[in-house]
């Protein structure tokens, strides 16, 4: 992840909680573990708004939430067999900033 990111951003594995539900006012919560990201210090813009609206746009799209300067995703829901997916869309982000 962190080769497809270059300098502009750390990531660290961390625990979170997971919404679960529908309606209005999803109040259960599941404990969770997945990917910070935040943009270093300096960069200028919107660097975390940049790199989610990027994700989104990978032709299977990766969906994450901006709280507290940093980018999450949740891991919950990937399965085994879609990681090799997921890392490979990471080199599309690579070749797309280097065009």
């Amino acid at each position: 992840f962190i080769d497809a990111l270059g300098e502009a951003y750390t990531v660290a594995t961390a625990p979170m909680n997971s919404q679960i539900g529908s309606g209005a006012l999803p109040v259960e919560l599941l404990p969770s573990y997945g990917l910070a990201l935040r943009a270093q210090p300096g960069v200028r813009g919107n660097p975390l708004g940049l790199l989610e609206r990027r994700l989104r746009a990978l032709p299977r799209p990766v969906v994450g939430r901006i709280a507290d300067d940093t980018l999450w995703l949740d891991l919950r829901c990937l399965q085994q067999d879609q990681l090799p997916i997921f890392v490979e869309q990471l080199a599309q982000l690579r070749e797309k900033k280097q065009a």
